[in-house]
C-alpha cells in the first residue's frame, strides 16, 4: 500500500487523497513510449540516465483515507514491454457497492466505474518517440531530444527546448511552444495556437483557433475557418 496524503476538505467534507506509483525501467529493447490515461495531468523531462521512471499520482475525493485507497486500488496502472514499445495505461475497474454511495450521491454515477485523476511525471532518456494519449489536463514537455504525438481532447499543451518532430491532434485547448527545432504538424479546432522561434517546417490545420507563429525557418502551411 502506498503512501496517502490527504489535503483540505471540501464543503462536502470530502478530502483530496494523493497516492503515489513509481516504477523505473530500463530502455534495452525500448524505441516507443506509449503513455495513455484519461484525466491527468501529465509532464515529460530528459532523464540523466538510460532508465526511464513513470511517476504517477492518483488523486481521489474520499471521506476517509480506507474509502481514498479503495477507489486507488480500482484505478490499475499496467506497464507492458510489446515489440520495442513500453506501453503505460490506466485500467478503471468496478467499484464495490459500498464505496461509490457517496459518488453516487454527489456525481449520480453509481459503481460503473473508479473516480480519480492520475497526474504523471515521465523520465525519459533521448532518443525514444512518446506518445501521449489522454482526454483532458494539462501536458508539458521540456528539453527533449525526441519525436513527441501527443493526441488529446482537450487539454493545455506546453512544449519548451525540443528538438524533435512534433505531432499534435488536440480538440480544443491552449498550445504554446518555444524554441522547438524540427518539423510541427497541429491539428486543433479550437482554442490557442502560439509558437515562438521555431526551426522546422509548420503544419496547422484548425477551424476557429487563434494562431501566433515566430518562425525562424522551415515551409508554412496553415488552414483555418475563421479565428485570427
Amino acid at each position: 500500500m502506498g503512501v496517502i496524503v490527504a489535503c483540505l476538505g471540501t464543503a462536502t467534507d470530502a478530502k483530496d487523497y494523493r497516492i503515489p506509483f513509481e516504477r523505473r525501467t530500463d530502455t534495452a529493447g525500448v524505441s516507443i513510449l506509449d503513455l495513455t490515461w484519461i484525466s491527468g495531468d501529465c509532464r515529460i523531462i530528459p532523464a540523466d540516465s538510460d532508465q526511464i521512471v513513470i511517476s504517477a499520482v492518483k488523486r481521489i475525493d474520499a471521506l476517509s483515507a480506507e474509502d481514498a485507497q479503495d477507489l486507488a486500488d480500482h484505478i490499475q496502472i499496467q506497464i507492458e514491454r510489446q515489440k520495442g514499445r513500453l506501453v503505460v495505461s490506466t485500467r478503471y475497474l468496478r467499484t464495490l457497492e459500498k464505496v461509490p454511495s457517496f459518488w453516487q450521491k454527489m456525481l449520480g454515477k453509481g459503481s460503473d466505474a473508479a473516480f480519480g485523476l492520475v497526474d504523471w511525471t515521465i523520465t525519459i532518456p533521448a532518443g525514444l518517440q512518446i506518445y501521449l494519449t489522454s482526454s483532458r489536463g494539462t501536458i508539458s514537455a521540456e528539453q527533449l531530444r525526441n519525436n513527441l504525438t501527443i493526441n488529446t481532447s482537450a487539454s493545455d499543451i506546453s512544449l519548451s527546448s525540443i528538438e524533435g518532430a512534433v505531432t499534435i491532434d488536440n480538440g480544443s485547448g491552449r498550445l504554446t511552444g518555444d524554441l522547438l527545432i524540427g518539423p510541427i504538424a497541429i491539428r486543433q479546432m479550437l482554442g490557442t495556437i502560439n509558437l515562438d522561434f521555431v526551426e522546422g517546417d509548420i503544419k496547422v490545420k484548425s477551424s476557429a483557433a487563434g494562431i501566433t507563429i515566430s518562425q525562424e525557418r522551415g515551409a508554412l502551411d496553415l488552414t483555418t475557418t475563421t479565428g485570427n
